[in-house]
């Protein structure tokens, strides 16, 4: 026989420090955040039943005002039932520090785990310090553009340009508009400027200023956002196109100013079915600002949906399944088919894809029981609208009681999820260069 002959073993490499050892000061805060992340819930569901928040006879009940708290933290900002105008000035600064607060702790907590996963050779501290200045930035545009009219015009412009940069479309004194330089040339692009993350932003910023190459993430980002801009853009031209007479064509004698051939409906609604274009292209994914209604075609409610679905990009104020995740579910199988192997990029992307449609599956089930006499399709895009974090609906929201608490349950559900699959993400995956969930 052979004598007995003993293997030696290869010690393993040092994998990077993970988020789950002491010594990662940063990973320590995160920790504290969640739960602090809560507690503002629960300060901002006291807070709004506290008297003087609402006018007299106006007091909000406990489901409501879990909804409204909630609503406003998780940056996903549905249409109150009661308009926002009414709100005391202490309701209205009590709104505007939900959304400044769950802005910065989705930044934060976002953007200090991409800067892990992506190996960047950043202190935590810029991550805060950039949350913190641009929030800052945002509340001075905010006030400096809200004219004349005392404190509650002031708060009500901090409002409108936090809950932009938050992709929230909450507001607490008037609506933008579908039409105004200041939606088109502000709010729009700020809404556009948090999907992408403080990660992008910083590394745009680098590549500017200090010609440091973007990482392979930054670039799926933006390629992403300009592509999906695109294809959102042209859809939404097309299908209103393909309807025209829904949106206002006059294609029978009976309509008020006689009936109008094609190309003259098409003249006179041109700058609309532009707009709606353009504004929904962007609205949907997933900053939510009441601009227009959801009124135009079935195919385009349906299309809407899909984009709201996708939503922003990962450690961004957005929402939805990130336009990562999607590039890495369509982009996976191809290097299959080229022979190469399946990371754990593909795995966490899979599972996050999986936990948001049982959501949704769990979500419009119980919503259909809840609420009986609402349209099949209409619950569908509430739920798909408080996963994503959009706020978009058909209408203000006036649900109450059980509808509420599932409505808020979905929209905490799909705040807090993605970011605790990047921390898991964290500490797995030691290899990846792009960023899901």
């Amino acid at each position: 026989m052979p004598p007995n002959t003993t293997q030696k073993i290869a010690p393993e490499p040092a994998l990077p420090l993970a988020s789950g050892t002491s010594d990662d000061v940063g990973a320590n805060i995160v920790r504290w955040l969640f739960p602090a992340y809560i507690f503002l819930i629960l300060v901002g569901f006291f807070a709004l039943r506290a008297p003087g928040v609402m006018p007299a006879g106006n007091d909000l009940n406990p489901d409501r005002a879990v909804f409204t708290s909630v609503n406003a933290a998780t940056l996903t900002g549905f249409q109150l039932s009661m308009h926002p105008s009414i709100f005391s000035l202490p309701g209205k600064v009590m709104l505007l520090l939900l959304t400044i607060f769950g802005t910065l702790f989705t930044l934060i907590v976002g953007g200090m785990a991409a800067k892990r996963i992506l190996r960047l050779p950043w202190p935590d501290g810029r991550i805060i310090a950039a949350a913190l200045i641009i929030q800052g930035v945002v509340l001075f545009l905010g006030a400096l553009t809200s004219g004349a009219g005392g404190p509650e015009k002031a708060i009500g412009g901090m409002v409108q340009t936090s809950a932009a940069w938050g992709n929230s479309g909450l507001y607490v004194d008037v609506a933008p508009g579908a039409t105004d330089l200041y939606t088109h040339l502000v709010l729009l692009p700020l809404s556009i400027l948090g999907g992408l993350g403080l990660v992008v932003l910083l590394e745009v910023f680098d590549a500017l200023f200090h010609r440091r190459p973007l990482s392979r993430h930054s670039r799926v980002v933006l390629q992403m956002t300009a592509a999906l801009f695109l294809i959102g853009m042209v859809v939404c031209l097309l299908l209103q196109l393909i309807d025209m007479e829904s949106i206002g064509w006059r294609n029978k004698e009976s309509m008020p100013g006689g009936k109008e051939t094609w190309f003259e409906g098409f003249t006179r609604l041109r700058s609309q079915i532009i707009t709606n274009a353009l504004i929904m292209s962007v609205n949907s994914r997933t900053a939510g600002m009441n601009l227009i209604p959801i009124a135009y075609p079935r195919a385009m409610v349906f299309f809407v949906m899909i984009l709201m679905l996708i939503g922003a990009s990962p450690a961004g104020t957005g929402g939805g399944l990130k336009t990562t995740t999607v590039y890495e579910i369509v982009a996976a199988p191809w290097r299959v088919l080229r022979g190469r192997t399946l990371s754990r990029t593909f795995g966490i992307a899979g599972t996050w894809v999986g936990l948001y449609l049982i959501a949704l599956a769990f979500f419009q089930s119980m919503l259909l029981w809840a609420e009986p006499q609402m349209p099949g399709d209409r619950v569908l895009f509430i739920t798909i609208s408080a996963l994503s974090n959009v706020g978009l609906s058909h209408d203000v929201i006036s649900m109450t009681r059980s509808s509420l608490l599932l409505v808020s349950a979905a929209m905490f559900f799909g705040r807090i999820t993605p970011l605790l699959i990047l921390w898991w993400m964290v500490d797995t995956t030691h290899d990846a260069d792009l960023v899901v969930a």
